[in-house]
């Protein structure tokens, strides 16, 4: 992420590269930081690189 909270995507293929210029919405960080949360509860990792699926608890 930049200083101006773009993000800088550089994509790569066997005869082209591009980079694309993201400004995504204010609240992103926040809403991607709780999406990979809700992963790690889900696949948690009981050993290093191993996981490990688990059912979503209720609240």
């Amino acid at each position: 992420m930049q200083e101006d909270h773009s993000l800088a995507v550089t994509i790569h293929d066997d005869r082209l590269s591009a980079v694309l210029w993201i400004q995504p919405q204010e609240n992103w960080m926040e809403e991607h930081h709780e999406r990979l949360e809700q992963v790690r509860q889900t696949w948690p990792e009981t050993a290093p690189m191993t996981y490990e699926w688990r059912p979503p608890q209720e609240s």
